[in-house]
């Protein structure tokens, strides 16, 4: 396989063969893979936390479903 480097781009190489762009930069996509993998995590945790409080939303609604209305009786003013 030749490889050209590409212009302006460190860690760049076009494959002649298949006309590929290349990154020949380790570190740099290890530190991709890590960024993409914090991110992911991230996504889940805000995933798990909607579904929680999306839980919690229906627990109170069916709660407050069996709940009996409370009545209030007001105390009149004589004055009135």
């Amino acid at each position: 396989m030749a490889e050209l480097k590409v212009e302006g781009e460190l860690g760049l190489v076009r494959d002649t063969t298949t006309n590929a762009i290349i990154n020949k930069d380790r570190k740099a996509w290890r530190e991709f893979k890590a960024r993409r993998a914090q991110q992911k995590a991230k996504d889940n945790t805000i995933e798990s936390l909607q579904n929680e409080v999306s839980e919690l939303k229906s627990m109170v609604e069916a709660l407050m479903k069996t709940q009996k209305p409370k009545t209030t009786t007001r105390s009149r003013n004589k004055s009135e």
